[in-house]
């Protein structure tokens, strides 16, 4: 049976319009699925709430190998989320991730 996950993994507070934001798991487990997520939250800004509008521009993997070893052999891997601000104005975020694993 499929093992799935859910994790809040970030909050972050006045993210600024065009501000990118940067998430990385070291030593992320093999043989997953990866999605991710993103709430964000309308500023206060003294006179008007803002509107928020965040996006995840990017999902990457990086595999570290130790110089000499096969790729089947130990090794680091770490999976990154960029998330950016691409509203005009500032906005507070959840971001979360699942996994699902045969």
């Amino acid at each position: 049976m499929a093992e799935v996950t859910f994790t809040h993994i970030a909050s972050g507070l006045f993210l600024q319009p065009g501000e990118s934001h940067h998430w990385w798991w070291n030593n992320a487990p093999d043989e997953r699925v990866w999605g991710f997520s993103v709430n964000p939250y309308a500023v206060w800004d003294g006179t008007k709430w803002g509107i928020a509008k965040a996006e995840i521009t990017r999902v990457y993997e990086l595999h570290h190998y130790t110089p000499g070893t096969s790729v089947s052999d130990p090794h680091e891997r770490e999976i990154h989320v960029i998330l950016k601000n691409s509203g005009d104005s500032a906005l507070n975020y959840d971001l979360h991730m699942s996994s699902i694993r045969a």
